[in-house]
Protein backbone atom coordinates (compact mmCIF):
# COMPACT_ATOMS: atom_id res chain seq x y z
CA UNK A 1 0.00 0.00 0.00
CA UNK A 2 1.65 3.85 -1.46
CA UNK A 3 1.44 6.67 0.77
CA UNK A 4 -0.54 9.25 0.51
CA UNK A 5 0.88 11.28 -3.04
CA UNK A 6 3.96 13.15 -1.57
CA UNK A 7 3.84 12.89 1.71
CA UNK A 8 7.00 14.53 3.21
CA UNK A 9 8.99 12.44 5.17
CA UNK A 10 12.36 13.45 6.47
CA UNK A 11 15.64 11.27 7.29
CA UNK A 12 18.53 12.53 9.16
CA UNK A 13 21.05 9.59 9.22
CA UNK A 14 25.04 9.99 8.94
CA UNK A 15 25.46 6.67 6.73
CA UNK A 16 25.22 7.04 3.33
CA UNK A 17 23.93 4.27 2.58
CA UNK A 18 21.15 3.45 5.19
CA UNK A 19 19.77 6.54 4.16
CA UNK A 20 19.76 6.16 0.71
CA UNK A 21 18.36 2.88 0.69
CA UNK A 22 15.66 4.26 3.60
CA UNK A 23 14.77 7.27 0.90
CA UNK A 24 14.41 4.48 -1.97
CA UNK A 25 11.95 2.63 -0.05
CA UNK A 26 10.38 5.58 0.98
CA UNK A 27 10.20 7.37 -2.18
CA UNK A 28 8.53 3.82 -3.57
CA UNK A 29 6.09 4.05 -1.02
CA UNK A 30 4.90 7.62 -2.40
CA UNK A 31 6.80 10.05 0.26
CA UNK A 32 8.23 12.82 -0.26
CA UNK A 33 11.32 12.33 0.89
CA UNK A 34 13.91 15.12 2.37
CA UNK A 35 17.24 13.39 3.64
CA UNK A 36 20.26 14.63 5.33
CA UNK A 37 23.53 13.76 6.41
CA UNK A 38 23.43 15.62 10.15
CA UNK A 39 21.29 17.30 12.16
CA UNK A 40 22.77 20.96 11.47
CA UNK A 41 21.70 20.89 7.60
CA UNK A 42 17.81 18.90 8.93
CA UNK A 43 17.54 21.80 11.53
CA UNK A 44 18.34 24.45 9.32
CA UNK A 45 16.25 22.96 6.59
CA UNK A 46 13.16 22.99 9.43
CA UNK A 47 13.75 26.11 10.16
CA UNK A 48 13.22 27.23 7.13
CA UNK A 49 10.02 26.16 6.31
CA UNK A 50 10.15 22.17 5.18
CA UNK A 51 6.86 20.72 7.04
CA UNK A 52 7.92 16.85 7.20
CA UNK A 53 4.90 14.66 8.97
CA UNK A 54 7.32 12.53 10.26
CA UNK A 55 11.48 12.79 10.88
CA UNK A 56 13.67 9.32 11.15
CA UNK A 57 16.37 10.16 13.01
CA UNK A 58 20.03 8.56 13.95
CA UNK A 59 21.27 9.20 17.37
CA UNK A 60 24.99 8.93 16.39
CA UNK A 61 26.32 11.44 14.26
CA UNK A 62 29.25 13.25 14.04
CA UNK A 63 28.76 17.60 14.73
CA UNK A 64 25.07 17.51 16.20
CA UNK A 65 24.18 14.56 17.70
CA UNK A 66 20.52 13.05 17.26
CA UNK A 67 20.01 14.26 20.76
CA UNK A 68 21.65 17.52 20.25
CA UNK A 69 18.93 17.32 16.94
CA UNK A 70 16.07 16.18 19.01
CA UNK A 71 16.46 18.91 21.61
CA UNK A 72 17.06 21.99 19.48
CA UNK A 73 13.42 20.37 17.96
CA UNK A 74 11.68 20.33 21.10
CA UNK A 75 12.80 23.74 22.06
CA UNK A 76 10.78 25.06 19.06
CA UNK A 77 7.09 25.07 19.56
CA UNK A 78 6.06 24.48 15.83
CA UNK A 79 8.94 22.17 15.57
CA UNK A 80 8.14 19.94 18.61
CA UNK A 81 5.05 19.14 17.08
CA UNK A 82 6.36 16.53 14.23
CA UNK A 83 6.71 13.33 15.89
CA UNK A 84 10.44 11.43 15.33
CA UNK A 85 10.89 7.52 14.89
CA UNK A 86 14.81 6.97 15.80
CA UNK A 87 16.67 4.39 14.02
CA UNK A 88 19.15 2.97 16.06
CA UNK A 89 20.71 -0.15 16.68
CA UNK A 90 19.50 0.17 21.13
CA UNK A 91 16.23 -0.86 22.63
CA UNK A 92 14.19 1.28 24.73
CA UNK A 93 14.54 5.26 24.15
CA UNK A 94 13.35 8.59 25.69
CA UNK A 95 14.04 12.11 25.04
CA UNK A 96 12.09 13.15 28.31
CA UNK A 97 8.89 14.24 26.01
CA UNK A 98 8.09 10.74 26.20
CA UNK A 99 7.24 11.21 22.19
CA UNK A 100 10.52 9.11 20.92
CA UNK A 101 9.10 6.11 18.87
CA UNK A 102 11.97 3.98 17.68
CA UNK A 103 13.03 1.17 15.51
CA UNK A 104 15.85 -0.97 15.37
CA UNK A 105 18.19 -2.04 12.97
CA UNK A 106 18.65 -4.15 10.73
CA UNK A 107 14.94 -4.06 10.06
CA UNK A 108 12.96 -5.42 7.27
CA UNK A 109 10.91 -3.23 4.74
CA UNK A 110 7.74 -3.94 5.67
CA UNK A 111 8.52 -2.72 8.99
CA UNK A 112 10.01 0.53 7.88
CA UNK A 113 7.03 1.16 5.74
CA UNK A 114 4.22 0.16 8.35
CA UNK A 115 6.29 2.35 10.61
CA UNK A 116 6.15 5.44 8.96
CA UNK A 117 2.60 5.47 8.33
CA UNK A 118 1.04 8.43 9.56
CA UNK A 119 -1.78 9.03 11.29
CA UNK A 120 -4.76 11.45 10.66
CA UNK A 121 -3.71 13.79 13.55
CA UNK A 122 0.01 13.72 12.46
CA UNK A 123 -0.30 15.01 8.92
CA UNK A 124 0.47 18.87 8.91
CA UNK A 125 -2.16 21.48 7.51
CA UNK A 126 -1.02 23.10 4.60
CA UNK A 127 -2.57 26.15 2.40
CA UNK A 128 -2.51 25.78 -0.93
CA UNK A 129 -1.44 29.13 -2.86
Amino acid sequence: MSASPCLPLMIVDDDDDLRDALADIMNAQGYEVAAFADGRAALAALEGGVTPFLILLDLMMPGMSGWEFRAAQLENPTLALIPVVVVTAAGNLSDGAGTLSSVEVPISHSRWTSSCRPLPDTLPRRERT
